[in-house]
């Protein structure tokens, strides 16, 4: 959502947009044991039906986006879940994130965390939220990866403190 919204996407679009984005990481996720060309193939073909027949293929977006999902990297990624190492850790954990961030979305990413955590017995998680910063812990207009290269700033100073506060607390 937070990706749609940067981009200026609204309704109905919008909708489409994130139906066919849960369509592909679904898709990506249930058919992980196809070789690479077979998964583009997959993915061509998901994007045709959803566009009446059209090719495709030679859509320089739409190869952008089936090159992106069919690489071996992202379909571990959006395969992988986090939840049995999380449970395993027992050791303080931080988890910090900007409010700008369209990757790791806050509101999902901490309580995720916690929950995983909680079930493994581990209650040594500190959390942070960083108004205003983006996936980079960079002060941000929008939050928009589009913005990383543009913005001056490596990593804000608060950033930086906090966890090295964090750090210091533990010996």
């Amino acid at each position: 959502v937070k990706v749609a919204d940067g981009q200026g996407i609204v309704d109905p679009v919008k909708t489409m947009f994130l139906d066919q984005q849960k369509n592909i990481f679904e898709l990506v996720k249930n058919t992980g044991n196809l070789s690479t060309e077979a998964m583009r193939d997959t993915i061509f073909t998901f994007y045709e039906q959803r566009n009446g027949g059209v090719n495709l293929r030679d859509n320089p977006q739409v190869k952008q986006t089936v090159n992106q999902f069919s690489s071996p990297w992202m379909r571990y990624f959006l395969a992988y879940d986090p939840q049995p190492a999380l449970r395993a850790v027992q050791v303080p954990i931080l988890a910090i994130n900007g409010d700008k961030d369209t990757q790791v979305i806050a509101e999902q990413n901490i309580p995720g965390i916690q929950a995983a955590l909680e079930k493994g017995n581990n209650s040594q998680l500190t959390t942070k939220i960083f108004p205003g910063l983006n996936h980079l812990f960079q002060t941000a207009e929008t939050g928009q990866a589009n913005e990383y290269a543009q913005i001056e700033e490596t990593v804000h100073p608060a950033v930086l403190e906090y966890v090295t506060d964090w750090i210091l607390q533990l010996e």
